[in-house]
């Protein structure tokens, strides 16, 4: 059960908010995640569906979510998802944002 609103993810090896995506289903609109400290390389798209959602880093220099120039990192069928203290970075797709395409 989240703690005020925010759900925390923690993860024993950096292989991504991948563990975030039962955080991601778990929480509902107008929540925030919290990702841990770490650098995080994505094996899929972090889909949000359409809730708004905020995610939230340690700091913006040691909270780091990396797609490797292989895929896009965020997807939202809401237009209003929030990063804070997060670095997004080598995000890719063929159209409309690399590190986040948001939708509504």
């Amino acid at each position: 059960m989240p703690s005020g609103g925010h759900w925390c993810v923690e993860v024993e090896k950096p292989s991504a908010p991948a563990r975030s995506p039962s955080a991601v289903s778990a929480a509902t609109s107008g929540q925030t995640i919290h990702i841990c400290a770490e650098t995080y390389t994505l094996g899929a798209t972090v889909s949000t569906a359409a809730k708004d959602l905020t995610f939230e880093g340690d700091s913006s220099t040691n909270t780091i979510v990396d797609g490797r120039g292989a895929r896009r990192l965020f997807y939202s069928a809401s237009n209003d998802l929030t990063f804070v203290g997060l670095t997004l970075r080598n995000g890719s797709a063929t159209s409309s944002g690399g590190a986040v395409s948001a939708w509504n």
